[in-house]
């Protein structure tokens, strides 16, 4: 949002905080990791080839089936230094929606009721190795989930990041990553995908307008 308002550039300083910070993990990385895919990167790390995998719950039902004896557990990333500032990231990453203009309001809403139970929270979360948003639902079906149950019980989580992106950016970010991981020093890195951000604004000037308006209709 704030990139889009002008009041934020993807060259300020905290994307060279983020980078600097990546910058101290890279010594540990895997030699081959601009040419090792997401699928080879999970099989490395349920085999025990590799130490540390970024990643979210989402993977944990990937792993166990390529290793179900795999003995990990999943960590707030290792860039924040004090124990304080530890939070999980849990929000909802799909939603279910009843049209308006639907024939059976009544039915829907009680599918609604049927589904948000501790009861069916539990089978989905078993079903994606997860934990449930739904209240009352508390059941833990992997054990790498363990150390974030006290942070979520404290009131200690922040929801994903706005996913709204400018058409076109997702991928300029990944090359400019990539760029940076070869060896391109990070102001070059940094202005060229400011200015392609600029660009992509320029050539969609309604996402803009769009944008705004939508989280304006939403509070």
């Amino acid at each position: 949002m704030q990139t889009l308002e002008g009041t934020k550039t993807w060259n300020g300083q905290e994307w060279r905080d983020l980078f600097t910070a990546y910058g101290q993990l890279m010594k540990y990385t895997a030699a081959d990791k601009l040419g090792l895919s997401i699928d080879d990167a999970e099989r490395r790390f349920a085999k025990g080839d590799a130490v540390i995998f970024f990643n979210g719950s989402g993977v944990l039902n990937t792993i166990r089936k390529l290793n179900p004896d795999a003995n990990f557990t999943l960590e707030p990333a290792p860039y924040v230094t004090d124990e304080k500032d530890w939070v999980a990231m849990s929000d909802y990453d799909s939603a279910i929606s009843i049209s308006s203009k639907t024939k059976y309001p009544e039915a829907a809403l009680a599918f609604f009721d049927l589904l948000f139970t501790p009861e069916n929270g539990n089978k989905v979360a078993k079903a994606l190795s997860s934990l449930s948003s739904v209240k009352g639902a508390t059941a833990t079906f992997d054990p790498a989930l363990s150390s974030h149950i006290p942070l979520i019980e404290a009131g200690k989580f922040v929801g994903y990041s706005e996913r709204e992106w400018i058409p076109g950016i997702k991928e300029i970010m990944k090359k400019a990553t990539q760029d940076w991981m070869a060896g391109t020093d990070l102001d070059t890195v940094l202005n060229r995908l400011e200015a392609e951000h600029q660009r992509l604004l320029a050539a969609t000037p309604s996402f803009k307008a769009d944008y705004f308006e939508l989280r304006a209709n939403m509070k």
